[in-house]
Order: structure tokens, then C-alpha cells, then sequence
């Protein structure tokens, strides 16, 4: 039990699922226990299948009500005996459980604000705008700061005439990006 000596984990950390799709008992519940007095964790790993649930730790541990729930809402494994098994994070009318391997990237339904009418609006099944994305030509803020840093460097060397190595002394290329003047 969870005051007996050799063990006394009285605090629940977390509960948490992993999904693996080609497993007959496809969830693994993992619960994460603490025991402060004599500093240990312990870890149980348990499997459940997606029809049948598992019992809920709630009687036992008073902080399993909030992530049975979560993992109820993210994953869809039913914690028999929780008292309050509802949504916590998605809305409601929110269809499926995100983090199962098979719930579609861009989810059943996609929802967005009609700012005409001041209402949310849904469209099933999402509608992905492929036409504005540009794959070939990415280019981010980092590529320009790593081109600015290594033009500097460059420059440093050649009129310093210093080393490849790093050195205590100041960049005399004169840009704001990659240097500021003292």
C-alpha cells in the first residue's frame, strides 16, 4: 500500500499514456510515484487496450483527478471510477483525441472566426492552403545573421591579421547586428 515502510510513495507525479498502434493492448499507462522520505521514484507501466478502461487512482491519490483527465483527453483511455472523466483541455464538441497515432495531422475539422457575423465557424474536413506555402526559396532571419557573423569574422581577419582562433579582442567591422560599440 502507500504507507507501507519499504515503500511510501504517497505523491503521484504524473500519469501519462504512450500510444503504439501495433500492439494489441495499443496504450501504455505510465504512472511516475514519489516517495520523499526515503527520495526514490518509482515508475509502473501498465497496458490497456482501446475498448476496456483501467481503474482510476483517485481514491488513492487525490492529484490523479487532474491527469486522468488529461490523459482521458488527449489519448481517449477511460479511467473506471474517476469522478469527474470530462474534457479539461480541448472544448467540447471537439472530436477524437490529439496525441493517438492515428488521429489525423490536421484533425477532423478546422475552426476559425467570422468576424462578419462574430461567430465560430467549423469546416469539415480541413481545407490545407498549400498554394501560399514556398518550399524552395525558405529563407529565415538566422540564415542572414550567420551570413552578417561570418562576413565580420572574415573582415577581423583580414584586417587584424589575428588567427583562426578566437580572440579577447573586439570585431572592427562596423555592424549593429553583430556588434554594438561600447
Amino acid at each position: 500500500t502507500q504507507s507501507t515502510w519499504g515503500f511510501q510513495y504517497k505523491t503521484l507525479v504524473e500519469v501519462t499514456c504512450v500510444d503504439t498502434l501495433t500492439k494489441a493492448r495499443r496504450f501504455d499507462v505510465v504512472y511516475m510515484f514519489l516517495s520523499y522520505i526515503n527520495q526514490h521514484r518509482l515508475i509502473v507501466r501498465t497496458s490497456v487496450d482501446d475498448a476496456s478502461g483501467i481503474d482510476s487512482l483517485t481514491p488513492l491519490y487525490h492529484s490523479a483527478v487532474w491527469a486522468e483527465r488529461e490523459a482521458y483527453d488527449m489519448f481517449g483511455v477511460i479511467f473506471m471510477g474517476h469522478p469527474d472523466l470530462r474534457r479539461m483541455l480541448l472544448d467540447y464538441g471537439f472530436e477524437g483525441h490529439p496525441l493517438r497515432k492515428d488521429f489525423p495531422v490536421g484533425g477532423y475539422s478546422e475552426i476559425y472566426y467570422d468576424a462578419a457575423q462574430g461567430v465560430l465557424r467549423y469546416i469539415s474536413p480541413p481545407v490545407f492552403r498549400e498554394e501560399y506555402r514556398d518550399y524552395e526559396n525558405i529563407e529565415t532571419e538566422w540564415e542572414d545573421v550567420y551570413q552578417r557573423v561570418n562576413t565580420a569574422w572574415a573582415y577581423d581577419r583580414m584586417v587584424n591579421k589575428t588567427s583562426h582562433q578566437s580572440s579577447e579582442r573586439d570585431f572592427t567591422y562596423d555592424d549593429p547586428y553583430v556588434h554594438k560599440k561600447k
